[in-house]
């Protein structure tokens, strides 16, 4: 009758029917176990050692034979209560060893991982992401990301940031916003820019150690960070040739 609840607090089916019919019976030889739950004499006494490792049977002799008792179904909290923390340790451990699982499949398959976020909060943690990676920064720079005042704040803090992390970056920008002064401001901050004409994204695209950052700042802010080898390298080897004909 309640096999399939015992089953989900942590009994096996055999266990469920053991103690279930201990539960019923109330004492009983393995013999008698084995022929009510239709168990192999052998499963039977397995199961019964593991009932009692787990506190929910004991055994006493009674006239030189071995009977078995169900100790009280209280005790079954207490298993569900072992089997939750069980639970969330493992729960724990996988999501440390995830990221790990996660860059040995993808290494395997080749296949990219991609991440999506709408509003600040996808610049927020691509920027974090890029103090985690500290590598190079090559960047694709938005026409449009400097007339939007609400993020000036968090581009210059970033900015500092990456300064302070020893981060350098290169980035092709619009030909007619460098001058002499604005090279000089950006020097000391680890950044390097060269500019293109008629030079027209309106996304940032941040490319970094394997992976590919692409921020809209067009109408809704958006965010996608994409992570493959070989997508990454093609960005970058874009990138190279862009930069050796862009003007410094």
């Amino acid at each position: 009758m309640y096999e399939e609840i015992l089953e989900k607090i942590g009994l096996n089916k055999g266990e469920a029917k053991i103690y279930e019919t201990l539960l019923r019976e109330g004492s009983l030889p393995v013999i008698s176990i084995s022929k009510k739950t239709g168990l192999t004499r052998t499963n039977t006494y397995n199961h019964l050692y593991s009932l009692a490792k787990k506190g929910l049977v004991e055994s006493r002799t009674r006239k030189k034979k071995n009977y078995f008792y169900p100790n009280s179904p209280e005790n079954l909290r207490i298993l569900f209560e072992q089997k939750k923390k069980t639970e969330e340790m493992a729960e724990r451990e996988l999501n440390n060893i995830l990221p790990s699982l996660v860059s040995t499949f993808l290494a395997s398959s080749n296949r990219p991982s991609i991440s999506y976020w709408e509003g600040k909060i996808g610049l927020e943690k691509i920027y974090d992401d890029i103090l985690k990676e500290k590598k190079e920064l090559l960047i694709f720079a938005s026409i449009i990301d400097r007339v939007m005042p609400e993020f000036n704040e968090l581009i210059d803090k970033q900015i500092k940031r990456q300064a302070r992390a020893g981060i350098k970056v290169r980035a092709l920008v619009r030909e007619e916003i460098i001058n002499q002064e604005y090279i000089k401001k950006l020097r000391p901050l680890g950044i390097k820019i060269r500019g293109l004409k008629n030079y027209r994204l309106t996304s940032q695209i941040i490319v970094y150690n394997n992976k590919v950052a692409i921020t809209s700042f067009k109408k809704d802010l958006m965010s996608t960070l994409i992570e493959n080898e070989s997508i990454a390298g093609s960005l970058k080897n874009i990138f190279e040739i862009i930069w050796e004909k862009a003007k410094e």
